[in-house]
């Protein structure tokens, strides 16, 4: 007896097989309105990313700051003590942030100089008469940078009109300018990957 000659599949199945593989079948779960939504979610992260790279951040060192006398009894200079860690990056115009209790307004000012040398919290204290509670605030070797007091600085002053020799020896702090980062950078895991770029 002969074997059957009769094909395996059906005609009409092979037909809609064929006609399967010529089309591209959408998954179920996706439709226009999940794929639109999707594409603007992807485009609003895309410019997320754009706008935090391209606004930048400014970076600051911190440390105590002092008013010490001038040249002559009508000046007087802030000296502002940074780590050395930061030293290289601070010069002359930088901007500076002051905060003195008893100059409210002295608000931003700029680098007049930057002393080259660094030197040990005994020196500071002793070259600059410190007294112990600002001495405590000098805890590591610094470099000086100098800012200039001007009026300007004290016309707001509760103490004004009182001569700028009378100035020296107020305590504070600053904020000087180092340079600037990315937005981006502030973002976890991938901060690590954006330096600080110097001014």
């Amino acid at each position: 007896m002969k074997p059957s000659r009769k094909p395996l599949f059906r005609p009409h199945a092979l037909e809609r097989y064929r006609a399967s593989q010529e089309q591209i079948v959408w998954p179920h779960f996706a439709s226009v309105r999940g794929a639109l939504l999707l594409w603007a979610f992807v485009t609003l992260l895309v410019l997320l990313a754009g706008v935090l790279w391209a606004v930048r951040l400014p970076v600051y060192a911190m440390g105590p700051a002092i008013v010490v006398s001038g040249a002559s009894p009508d000046q007087a200079r802030i000296a502002v003590f940074l780590p050395v860690s930061d030293a290289a990056q601070v010069h002359p115009g930088v901007a500076v942030q002051l905060r003195f209790e008893a100059l409210p307004d002295a608000g931003h000012a700029l680098v007049a100089s930057v002393d080259s040398h660094v030197l040990s919290p005994i020196s500071i204290r002793t070259l600059y008469h410190l007294d112990p509670s600002m001495g405590l605030l000098v805890t590591r070797p610094a470099v000086v940078s100098w800012v200039n007091l001007d009026a300007s600085m004290l016309a707001q002053a509760p103490d004004w009109p009182a001569p700028i020799d009378a100035w020296v020896g107020s305590t504070g702090e600053a904020d000087v300018q180092i340079g600037t980062r990315r937005a981006l950078s502030v973002l976890p895991l991938v901060g690590d990957l954006f330096p600080v770029e110097s001014r």
